[in-house]
């Protein structure tokens, strides 16, 4: 029974450090049955900050393992709230963060997802309007981790609230308060040209239960 005993005590020493959850600190004793051993927590450590203070932003992981910061709420010289249309870089390998390509419009609150080609798209949130007061926008741009660059691709008709990107490639964004449901297409072209975008919509009606519109 003693042995029987031990040898459950072995195995259960051995599966918990091969799962991770603990770290041996001295040999496992068949004389005492036991084994004497630690909980291994996960810690946190400090890297660098972001150049610009921020809240309501997005983070992407890109491709290349580093990560995209993108708009959000900031404060001016006068500690004024405004949003800002910049976006950063984070570096896993060296901690630190550095500016890239701004998009078109300040954004918070928005949606950021990663595509299939390595480019991110950027749909709706909240930015400025003429007169410097916060509207929502249903417009979209996407980034180029390439060339730092950011450019507008097809605007929908209310302001999105969230987005997903699903296998097969597309983008599911859903928003509004009639919730209408669109997928995003990246279509390959031939010479090197831009990727074409096709867009479509559904949408939950009183007079009908659903439609589908070619945007």
């Amino acid at each position: 029974m003693r042995n029987r005993i031990e040898h459950i005590r072995r195995a259960a020493v051995l599966i918990l450090a091969a799962a991770g959850l603990i770290t041996c600190t001295a040999p496992f004793s068949a004389s005492s049955g036991l084994a004497s051993a630690q909980a291994a927590a996960p810690s946190w450590s400090y890297t660098g900050s972001l150049n610009t203070l921020r809240s309501g932003y997005t983070t992407t992981l890109l491709a290349n393992g580093e990560v995209l910061v993108v708009g959000g709420f900031t404060r001016d010289a006068s500690n004024q709230s405004l949003i800002a249309n910049s976006a950063e870089l984070y570096d896993p390998a060296a901690g630190t963060w550095r500016l890239t390509g701004g998009p078109n419009l300040p954004r918070s609150y928005h949606t950021a997802t990663l595509l299939l080609n390595g480019k991110v798209l950027v749909v709706g949130g909240s930015t400025l309007d003429a007169s410097n007061q916060y509207v929502g926008t249903n417009s979209a741009e996407l980034y180029d981790p390439a060339t730092g660059a950011w450019s507008f691709t097809g605007s929908f008709n209310t302001n999105p609230g969230s987005a997903i990107l699903l296998q097969n490639g597309k983008v599911l964004v859903v928003g509004g308060a009639i919730a209408p449901l669109r997928s995003y297409t990246i279509q390959s072209q031939e010479h090197g040209a831009l990727p074409a975008c096709l867009m479509r919509r559904t949408e939950v009606t009183p007079q009908r239960c659903s439609k589908t519109v070619r945007c």
